[in-house]
């Protein structure tokens, strides 16, 4: 039987440990042009990523993970591959330069297929998989993640209403934001339902706090939050907000009701549109600005080209985790 003692409170976490992410160059974006549909055949699109060439896409009624290529032809937008598959209401995808990272949510587990292993035996259980708890050994429910530089992963552990950190090769987890042990709260050093975390280059934190409808950034050292997006009521697409993603500007993208909405630095619960396009799921964005949004209305994959916003340079990482480019 897994222990239930809680687990603690991580040392703090630095910046070298975070982003090493080509974020987009556009800063504070918005959509003019009209949307481009790049995969069909989908259900329930919790998540997305992009990565040399491709879209990565969480089916979750199919309970797979399908990568699209970005090619523009008929048959990349019809027919996937799949990358993950066996799993039970899978919500968060993270892809690398050598894996694919998927929350198995409904499993209370994160699973890493190496590149080309086979989707349905190839992957193994990387944190988590011993049941719904909140011990260190243990995830319930966990929704987003996000993989840094040395391979350690963040967690949105929803129903344990904190953020835990897994190292590569750990048999237990840590937690960095969130009260240790479950208990949820809104104060700036508690969470309720979290469902997403992203780091910018800077080695900020951003989560989204669900049921407190805000995101919280927290930045290196601190595990108390700094409201940068919502204000705490259930409006500007926060009662069903799924999609996030953070620009090299740190301005917030939330994909919500009605499409995906913006909060840049300062305007805090003032959301902006980006662009309406109806119901939307998993967003994300590559480095050349182009905006990937999974519409959960029509089951595809759109794009649009984010501009009118601010152009800055990213700054160099010694190593490459990702390549974001389409």
């Amino acid at each position: 039987k897994a222990p239930t003692v809680a687990p603690p409170i991580c040392p703090a976490f630095v910046t070298a440990q975070t982003s090493c992410l080509a974020l987009s160059p556009v800063c504070n974006g918005v959509c003019k042009a009209s949307l481009t549909t790049v995969a069909t055949g989908l259900n329930n699109i919790y998540d997305i990523t992009t990565n040399s060439g491709y879209v990565y896409v969480v089916n979750a009624n199919k309970g797979n993970v399908e990568k699209f290529r970005l090619d523009n032809t008929p048959s990349s937008k019809t027919t996937p591959t799949v990358v993950a598959s066996n799993l039970v209401n899978p919500w968060g995808v993270y892809v690398t330069s050598d894996a694919v990272y998927v929350s198995d949510t409904f499993n209370h587990q994160i699973k890493r297929y190496p590149t080309g292993a086979n989707p349905a035996t190839g992957g193994t259980v990387v944190a988590g998989g011993n049941g719904s708890g909140s011990a260190q050994n243990q995830l319930s429910y966990p929704y987003g993640l996000f993989v840094d530089c040395a391979g350690n992963i963040y967690i949105a552990d929803s129903h344990n209403n904190r953020i835990v950190r897994w190292a590569p090769n750990a048999k237990t987890g840590c937690t960095v934001a969130g009260k240790p042990g479950g208990k949820a709260g809104n104060a700036l050093t508690e969470l309720n339902f979290p469902i997403d975390v992203r780091f910018d280059n800077q080695g900020n934190m951003f989560v989204v706090d669900s049921n407190n409808y805000r995101v919280l950034k927290y930045v290196p050292g601190s595990s108390t939050g700094i409201v940068v997006a919502g204000n705490g009521q259930k409006v500007n697409g926060f009662n069903t907000a799924i999609g996030f993603y953070v620009d090299a500007c740190d301005t917030v993208y939330l994909g919500a009701t009605r499409g995906v909405i913006k909060f840049p630095p300062g305007t805090n619960g003032t959301g902006i549109p980006v662009i309406e396009s109806g119901y939307t799921g998993g967003i994300a964005v590559d480095n050349k600005g182009t905006l990937f949004i999974g519409s959960r209305g029509g089951n595809v994959v759109q794009t649009c080209t984010l501009s009118s916003g601010t152009q800055v340079t990213q700054p160099p990482t010694s190593k490459t985790n990702i390549d974001l480019s389409s």
